[in-house]
């Protein structure tokens, strides 16, 4: 028989940290949108230097939204573990009463 053990408080603490750096990396993104956006528009109006910050941009903030939405299923991953795991430590403990 394979024992499971798990650390509840300790698993809530890291999804809580991922959660949080979800919500983080979400405010980063936008941030990023809205001044790709000002760069857009003054590459518009001719600033080269802009519009190449733009495309720099441009190319971080998928990989920032990306990384957020992963972080954000991490969280609810282990949120999901905690509950199944302590369901089975439930249904399983009535085996063992008297």
């Amino acid at each position: 028989m394979t024992i499971s053990q798990i650390d509840y408080e300790a698993v809530a603490q890291s999804a809580d940290g991922f959660k949080t750096t979800s919500e983080m990396l979400n405010k980063v993104n936008s941030a990023l949108q809205g001044a790709m956006a000002y760069l857009k528009s003054d590459a518009f109006i001719g600033m080269v230097g802009g519009a190449a910050l733009e495309r720099y941009l441009a190319n971080i903030q998928p990989k920032v939204e990306q990384l957020a939405l992963k972080c954000e299923e991490i969280s609810a991953d282990l949120q999901e573990v905690i509950k199944i795991h302590q369901v089975e430590d439930e249904r399983e403990a009535g085996n063992f009463q008297s």
